[in-house]
């Protein structure tokens, strides 16, 4: 990220350009693990919007230079980090602490697999 800065702090249009690509690269990728995990959850997909939206729409604004001065940080810059930081720690619990739902739910079976009550007597 470093290469991306220069003179006084101000990003390059061509590196935001180019972080804004790998974003929407690993999009596909990062949404399909989402969406996964949150089935396993027992919750619709739909749901991955929540952390996705202000993702996206925060690398579109750094690409067209509205946000992402780092010495310059205007309220859109603090509101996009507060709501990213919000959602991101819920997902984080959500996703990445909390158990799948015991047995199989509307998305399919256990990926555990096994008969949980069976092995809890």
């Amino acid at each position: 990220m470093i290469l991306g800065f220069i003179g006084l702090g101000m990003m390059t249009p061509a590196f935001a350009i180019a972080m804004l690509i790998v974003q929407l690269a690993l999009l596909y990728p990062s949404t399909a693990l989402m969406v996964k995990r949150l089935h396993d959850r027992n919750h619709p997909g739909w749901w991955a919007a929540f952390l996705l939206v202000p993702v996206i729409l925060q690398a579109i604004t750094n690409a067209l230079g509205i946000t992402g001065n780092p010495l310059n940080q205007n309220a859109l810059d603090y509101l996009f980090m507060a709501i990213t930081f919000v959602v991101g720690i819920w997902f984080f619990v959500e996703l990445g602490c909390l158990r799948g739902t015991v047995g199989p739910n509307q998305y399919g079976p256990d990926p555990l697999g096994g008969d949980v009550a069976v092995a809890r007597r």
